[in-house]
């Protein structure tokens, strides 16, 4: 069984209304056309009988204000079924326009849900970068912070330090720094390292006074006997900067303090 089938099926009353509603117009003029030709017709002849003397002229004049009569009485009920056929056609009317309507206002709420919702998928997918990206460089934060410098004794003669060291370490676990240089206010700069890998440490031997290793000597009488050099050292440490390259971002840090990038400065 079709979904026709299943239709409930207009009465019969329904089928004749709704196929005088379709050709109102044809039956209109059809009903006015046999009126007025029958009445014209009749009252030809009757005027020809009263002219000629006709003894049924009386007769057929009261016919015809009988027909007059009932051409009244039809007139009222085609202007009935025309009242009835042009309100159904008027109500059809605003029941269309109703329902375009509501069309139209379903078709402007699924646009506006539809722009709401790729607004939110915007914004989520805005915010879930914003969030990586913010992940992202707090952990090259604290891979920046790892790396520090260090200074220590790396040799002694006499009461005096005869060699010091001079490093970075690297304490990252995979994040290497390129391109290091090491500053202090009182000497340097040094010559830049290729690359500490991570876990590394990378040094240069400096010699003090008259004994010069590898790189630029420091100047004698900057360091205190060898047993007080460890803890001048360690404060010392905090005046080396170091620069480097980590994750193709520039870096300066200074001691244990917190390295900052320097390309966007």
């Amino acid at each position: 069984m079709t979904d026709e089938d299943q239709k409930p099926q207009p009465s019969r009353a329904s089928r004749a209304l709704m196929f005088v509603e379709r050709h109102a117009v044809a039956l209109a003029s059809l009903l006015g056309g046999l009126i007025v030709g029958g009445l014209l017709g009749w009252w030809v002849a009757s005027y020809v009988q009263c002219s000629a003397g006709d003894s049924g002229c009386e007769t057929n004049v009261d016919a015809v204000g009988a027909a007059g009569t009932w051409v009244g009485g039809l007139g009222t009920i085609g202007a009935v079924l025309f009242a009835v056929v042009a309100f159904r056609s008027e109500e059809s009317a605003r029941r269309q326009e109703r329902q375009l309507a509501e069309v139209a206002e379903a078709d402007r709420r699924r646009e506006l849900e539809a722009a709401a919702e790729e607004r939110a998928v915007l914004a989520a997918d805005r915010e879930q970068r914003e969030r990586e990206r913010a992940e992202a460089d707090a952990r090259m934060q604290l891979e920046a912070d790892a790396v520090s410098p260090f200074l220590k004794v790396g040799g002694t003669s006499s009461m005096f330090v005869s060699i010091l060291t001079v490093g970075v370490y690297n304490a990252n676990a995979t994040a290497v720094a390129y391109k290091v240089k090491i500053v202090h206010p009182e000497w340097g700069p040094l010559p830049e390292m290729q690359a500490v890998a991570a876990g590394r440490r990378e040094s240069y031997n400096l010699g003090v006074g008259t004994h010069p290793v590898k790189s630029t000597a420091i100047p004698a009488g900057w360091l205190p006997h060898s047993d007080e050099a460890p803890a001048f050292l360690k404060r010392q440490a905090e005046f080396v900067t170091i620069s480097f390259v980590m994750h193709d971002r520039s870096w300066r840090k200074t001691g244990s303090g917190v390295a900052e990038r320097i390309d966007l400065l």
